[in-house]
């Protein structure tokens, strides 16, 4: 509970945003802890646990649960206050990091990454033998890491292994997307795909999620 002040504390702490099942175990991303956890589908352990916490080494070890595994490589240190975690075949971790509101250390009252600047997409290779979250690639808005998405944001993977991104909502400032929906080519950064819903001053969000090729055939609509 100590990880979790940072977003709605205490009545919504973890602010669960998404869940899924890889082979019998819950990938569940607790927003308001800034933390993605691996639960055990049968006895309810945790497997692995990516995010900071206030916990210090011996407490986790006194606690007999996996610490925490640790990011390295991430220009930017760390996620924060995420969405749609995902995992990969090849067991690479993919994220909305919304970048904020992001993690508090409790001794100091303070965060380690500038909150609430900008968002990304992230991907992070997981080794929980050896503790360790490497970071792989990630992708903002245009890639110019200066639109921030307050609330929401969603990301889905595609069998051509690139991003669908749903970009959420912003503030009403020019941090704002000013798109709902981008398709990346995550290994280069191309955005190959943009969509942009409108109330005729504004860009609304959207939650986008792939289809079937078919699925418009199937649906009974009247021509």
């Amino acid at each position: 509970i100590e990880d979790c002040v940072a977003h709605r504390f205490p009545d919504d702490y973890a602010h669960i945003n998404s869940l899924e099942l890889v082979d019998g175990d819950i990938v569940a991303s607790f927003r308001g802890c800034s933390q993605v956890l691996r639960i055990d589908g049968t006895s309810g352990d945790i497997v692995w646990l990516l995010g900071r916490s206030n916990r210090s080494d011996a407490d986790w070890v006194a606690s007999g649960v996996p610490a925490p595994l640790k990011i390295v490589g991430d220009p930017y240190g760390e996620f924060c206050a995420q969405h749609s975690a995902r995992l990969r075949p090849n067991g690479n971790l993919v994220l909305f990091d919304n970048g904020g509101p992001c993690f508090v250390d409790l001794l100091t009252g303070t965060t380690i990454r500038e909150d609430s600047v900008f968002s990304r997409v992230v991907e992070y290779s997981l080794d929980p033998e050896t503790g360790l979250a490497m970071f792989q690639r990630h992708h903002s808005l245009h890639g110019a890491f200066s639109y921030f998405t307050r609330a929401s944001g969603h990301v889905e993977l595609l069998d051509n292994g690139n991003w669908l991104i749903s970009w959420g909502r912003g503030r009403d400032d020019d941090t704002a997307p000013d798109v709902s929906i981008t398709e990346v080519d995550p290994l280069t950064g191309e955005e190959l795909l943009t969509i942009v819903f409108t109330d005729g001053t504004s860009v609304l969000p959207a939650r986008a999620y792939p289809l079937p090729a078919d699925a418009l055939e199937r649906l009974p609509i009247a021509r």
